[in-house]
């Protein structure tokens, strides 16, 4: 369903449109679609007036960065910038109308006057928390009914504000709502609501607020285990001016649902003075570790990954954490007794043929890096059955790759079934691993994989792949019996 589709006028934006105009000249109508993914699309009744005249449409191409289109939309009276456009899918015919199209990878929508200012750079960025209700752990309403009157009380947390290298965070509380309009039987409703809001020193260009904006919905969805979208983040110019700003994102594959309590990892609760910092580190994260980040994020966000495929992903990604980690010390004395070793070879063939054959001897083995990597997870299991569980991890990971299959004399179905409980054995110490690494407490993590509401299933793969004895499961049985 899309956020957004109305019809309306546009232009070329020139930076200037008297107070008076609400459409300038030359404008041409058409509709404006922003889909749930944010992607823009801009498809107008004609084209606007070049002169090449219609053929321009034939331009299938992206636009120079000066380039933008603003519009006023006819029935919310909202006004509308596009950025980063793309000629895209527009139509040129001699005996038919001839009509232009658009994709734009931005746009900024408000009910306030076109932005004037070209350099398009905000300092306050506010975006709200609605949908995450549960996870802040905001208290209810309490209701007083009396004989005539219900009272309604609400008490407001104090907001709570953390100091970053170049600017603030702060979570603000307040009771949000809706009262209809009707004559008779009106109706209201009234709930706890919160929002972050970012004040930098400097002021941020667009591309920087999305990344942002991505970069902390990927936190949530680590701190939340649930691929929850975040709102559309508003761009605060003053009091009585801002812009919500949209633009292309991933979007998880199934429909998405608020994350409830007991499916939380965290809860803001446990989190409230470590924040700030757990945000701050975690956007150093993102150039540190690159992709040993996001090959976890982008298995969580996809459901409809084969066994297989979900498997050798988050090897890959451990290992990819793994590289990022580790010392090249130790690595650059194996091959300095390597370069030693060949050196000694006497033929040049011969030592041209022992060194391809050495070209990879100085790394660790795969199994040695997935078993120093989960080895860093704080949840004290036995290093005898952790290094067991990276031995076979590693061994199943080389026979799907080279193999296509395993090489144990099973069947397709027990393979799968095995493939499936590693992956979820890897996805769920891949995921402390990320919270731990980024300053989640190991208490927290612990808690939840062994007391959580989701504990038992966690259990019984972790004792299913010989991480835990079985006996962990026969006691939570009978102390729940």
């Amino acid at each position: 369903m899309a956020i957004l589709e109305e019809r309306g006028l546009f232009w070329w934006d020139t930076g200037e449109l008297p107070e008076q105009v609400i459409a300038p000249d030359p404008h041409v109508a058409g509709v404006l679609k922003i889909e749930d993914d944010g992607r823009t699309i801009l498809e107008l009744d004609g084209y606007f007036p070049n002169e090449r005249g219609a053929a321009v449409v034939m331009e299938q191409r992206e636009l120079a960065q000066d380039k933008r289109i603003q519009g006023v939309l006819r029935d919310s009276n909202k006004n509308v910038l596009l950025l980063n456009l793309t000629r895209s899918g527009g139509r040129f015919s001699t005996g038919a109308l001839s009509y232009d199209r658009f994709l734009a990878s931005y746009c900024l929508v408000s009910d306030a006057r076109p932005v004037r200012d070209r350099k398009l750079k905000f300092k306050q960025i506010v975006i709200s928390l609605d949908g995450f209700e549960e996870w802040l752990r905001l208290g209810g309403l309490k209701s007083l009914r009396g004989r005539r009157v219900i009272t309604v009380k609400y008490t407001r947390s104090p907001r709570v504000r953390y100091q970053l290298d170049r600017g603030s965070l702060t979570i603000e509380y307040a009771l949000g709502g809706q009262l209809s309009g009707a004559m008779f039987g009106a109706s209201a409703t009234m709930r706890p609501t919160a929002a972050l809001t970012f004040r930098h020193t400097d002021a941020q260009t667009i591309e920087a607020i999305s990344t942002e904006h991505q970069l902390l919905e990927d936190l949530f969805l680590l701190l939340t285990g649930t691929p929850y979208s975040l709102a559309w983040p508003e761009l605060r110019v003053s009091r009585t001016e801002s812009h919500t700003l949209y633009f292309m994102k991933v979007m998880p594959d199934t429909k998405e649902i608020p994350p409830k309590y007991h499916e939380c990892v965290t809860n803001y609760v446990q989190l409230r003075s470590a924040f700030g910092s757990i945000w701050s580190r975690w956007k150093k994260s993102r150039e540190e570790l690159g992709p040993g980040i996001y090959f976890y994020l982008g298995a969580r966000k996809r459901s409809t990954m084969y066994v297989e495929h979900r498997f050798v992903n988050l090897v890959w990604g451990l290992e990819a954490f793994h590289r990022r980690k580790s010392s090249t010390s130790l690595f650059s004395r194996l091959q300095a007794k390597i370069d030693r070793i060949v050196a000694q070879v006497a033929l040049s063939k011969d030592r041209k043929w022992l060194e391809k054959k050495l070209e990879n001897a100085h790394e660790p083995a795969l199994e040695e890096r997935l078993f120093q990597t989960l080895n860093a997870v704080p949840l004290g299991f036995e290093t005898v059955r952790l290094r067991k569980f990276a031995a076979d991890c590693a061994r199943l990971r080389n026979d799907i790759s080279h193999f296509g299959e395993s090489r144990r004399g099973r069947s397709y179905n027990e393979f799968i079934l095995d493939t499936a409980a590693k992956a979820d054995a890897l996805s769920t110490l891949y995921h402390m691993l990320l919270l731990n690494e980024n300053g989640v407490d190991p208490k927290i993590l612990k808690w939840w994989v062994f007391q959580g509401f989701k504990s038992f299933p966690i259990k019984h793969r972790f004792v299913e792949t010989g991480l835990l004895d079985k006996g962990v499961l026969k006691r939570e049985t009978k102390e729940s019996g």
